[in-house]
């Protein structure tokens, strides 16, 4: 662990110790801070600065009761919290569905009265 800043500071009537430690890669320029690493492509993760991550993409999802399997691009270490879906383009009569999930994937249905292979894009949150 790097301690960046040591000893106490006070702000107004708080006293805070230790202000900033780093367990991995902590990059701050040009207004932008970067939390470990990332993948920013159309299937990707970011690490979030409260201590989740978040995966992200699209499947091409079938119509069936098993649905279609999204491995995540960096999978959680251990819990995946929730997983939200939604079509690519315009509205459709059917949502896709999320069938299960765990922490390195989710089985994706596109709904079972919809087109087999429909664009689903996915948002998963976990740790």
């Amino acid at each position: 662990m790097a301690l960046l800043q040591t000893g106490t500071r006070v702000y107004g009537n708080a006293t805070v110790d230790n202000i900033l430690t780093v367990s991995n890669t902590l990059t701050v320029s040009s207004n932008t801070l970067t939390l470990g690493t990332s993948t920013a492509a159309a299937n990707g993760y970011t690490y979030l600065p409260n201590g989740l991550k978040m995966n992200w993409g699209m499947v091409a999802a079938a119509n069936t009761a098993a649905g279609t399997t999204a491995t995540f691009t960096s999978a959680f270490t251990s819990a995946c919290y929730v997983v939200q879906v939604s079509h690519q383009g315009n509205a459709r009569t059917v949502p896709p569905l999320v069938i299960s999930s765990n922490t390195t994937a989710a089985n994706i249905s596109c709904g079972l009265a919809a087109t087999s292979g429909t664009n689903v894009y996915f948002t998963a949150i976990g740790v």
